[in-house]
Formats: C-alpha cells, structure tokens, sequence
C-alpha cells in the first residue's frame, strides 16, 4: 500500500473498487495496517457516512509474488465460506466484494465487514483455542 503524508492508504484501482462497493453516502474516513496476514496486505478501513456511526471493513489483498498465482483460488475459497456460513449465528465477517483475479484491483482483493479480536498465530494456547472453535459444531 502506498504512504501519503504517513497515513496508509489504498492503492488507486483498489481504492476506486472498494468505493463503488460502500452504501451510498459513505466515503473511507480512515485506513489502519493490521497484523498478522501472512501471505497478503490487510487493512481495516473505517467507513463514514452523514447522520450514522462509522463502520469498519477489512481489505484482504495478495500482493506477494509467491502468493498470487493461489490468489484467485483462495480467495474464491473465502467468499464461499463466508456466504455458506452467512445466517448461521457463527461470529464471521460479512462478505462485501471480491475480485479474485484483480480485474478491478491493482492487486487480488476481497472485502469483508471486521469483527474486533487479536491475530495469534503461536501454538500457546491451541488446545484451548481449538476447543473454542469447535464448540459450535459441537452441539
């Protein structure tokens, strides 16, 4: 992503798509890096509009040249899963867009709606954590 008077911004083909993507009214108010995307670029865009709250949205794109020959299939892989999980009462992201093999993005991209939480990629805790994502399989 590129640096503009040190703020993160979007790439300018992946600016213009996120864009055509928001509610009408909305415009991107803010742009954090996240941590913890191994293979691709995340951000989370804070998103306004006139008379209602912000919201958020995170920006998954493969910019990684070992990443993208995988790209289209892995994040096609994504959108269904979020739409297959959509309704289930599973805290997951919302699918918004994807564009898979970048034919409006600078880079293979999807976006989602942002669920607050940490990244952990350690094996501390796995048991645990492991138990808590089966749980709703579970029962």
């Amino acid at each position: 992503m590129a640096k503009r008077d040190g703020v993160s911004t979007v790439r300018p083909l992946t600016l213009g798509w996120v864009n055509r993507n928001l509610e009408v009214g909305e415009r991107i108010v803010g742009v954090e890096v996240l941590r913890g995307g191994v293979t691709a670029e995340m951000r989370k865009l804070t998103i306004s509009a006139p008379g209602r709250n912000a919201r958020y949205l995170v920006l998954r794109s493969y910019t990684d040249s070992s990443a993208l020959p995988h790209a289209e299939d892995w994040l096609n892989r994504e959108a269904g899963a979020l739409i297959g999980l959509e309704g289930t009462g599973l805290p997951v992201p919302g699918l918004v867009a994807v564009d898979s093999t970048a034919l409006y993005c600078d880079y293979p991209s999807l976006l989602m709606t942002y669920l607050p939480g940490r990244t952990v990629l350690g094996d501390e805790g796995l048991e645990a954590r492991l138990a808590l994502l089966a749980r709703p399989f579970l029962v």
